[in-house]
């Protein structure tokens, strides 16, 4: 049975601290239990993928190639893998059930400091910028893409420390395509919720 919107019990954003698991009521959504993110049904909505290996990566700790895994599995999700990048439009169309299966394990694993539900409200806290201007390079600023005025390559940005919202960075979505990508996530986010 396919999940929904409005079937999955975990909203985009909430809080899934180690100690604070949430459980949801259908037997089709996403559930936080006493067993935490492991006993989560890990499989996406589109037939032959599956979130374990992005999992087990958390879990290790393994935050980059964690990374490469998200952008991979959004790439199968939307169907963008021979491009590898996404545009708004596929970004938009993101399965929910995906989504917050990505978002619920970078953010239990890094223990809230990463994963697009942060990314998100850092982005609102900075006004929603809608063009890449002074208010975007605040977003890469205060995420850790940028240092010294400049945007910073992803060598960079592992080797400096990862702060707050600082994953996951993306390939082919992230700040390559900007402010863009970064509002149509919110927007999806933000449809996924409800």
């Amino acid at each position: 049975m396919e999940t929904t919107p409005e079937s999955s019990g975990l909203e985009i954003g909430e809080s899934t601290s180690n100690s604070e698991l949430e459980t949801a009521s259908s037997p089709d959504s996403l559930e936080l239990t006493s067993d935490g993110v492991e006993s989560l049904d890990l499989s996406s909505e589109r037939s032959g993928i599956n979130y374990n290996r992005l999992r087990d990566l958390l879990a290790a700790g393994n935050w980059e190639e964690a990374n490469e895994e998200t952008a991979e599995r959004m790439w199968d999700v939307t169907w963008r893998q021979e491009h590898r990048w996404m545009r708004g439009r596929d970004i938009e169309r993101l399965p929910c059930k995906d989504l917050k299966i990505i978002d619920t394990l970078w953010a239990y694993y890094s223990q809230g400091e990463f994963g697009f539900s942060v990314q998100k409200k850092i982005w609102e806290e900075l006004g929603s910028p809608t063009g890449e201007g002074e208010d975007w390079k605040r977003f890469g600023d205060r995420v850790g893409w940028r240092s010294e005025g400049s945007w910073s390559s992803r060598s960079e940005i592992y080797s400096t420390g990862l702060g707050e919202g600082a994953l996951p960075l993306g390939r082919g979505w992230a700040w390559e395509r900007g402010v863009y990508s970064l509002a149509s996530l919110s927007r999806r986010l933000e449809d996924c919720s409800k």
